[in-house]
């Protein structure tokens, strides 16, 4: 009975391995995906401040803002 326990105990943790290996990419995934704009636009005004001047001062950039539909 003991083995036959042992056996089932081996098997869930054969098959939880693969599990966790997948959770883990996948929080990692959603962690870059939510931090990389930020990262790229606190880049940007490092390098260059005056990048989104032209932007800025358009009137399209703020329909787009305000357009902004979830």
């Amino acid at each position: 009975m003991l083995e036959g326990l042992a056996t089932v105990i081996r098997a869930r943790f054969k098959l939880f391995q693969p599990v966790k290996a997948v959770t883990v990419e996948a929080k990692w995934s959603g962690w870059f995906l939510s931090m990389f704009p930020i990262l790229v636009i606190i880049l940007i005004n490092l390098i260059d401040p005056n990048y989104y001047d032209n932007v800025d001062n358009s009137p399209l950039f703020m329909r787009a803002i305000v357009n902004i539909k979830v």
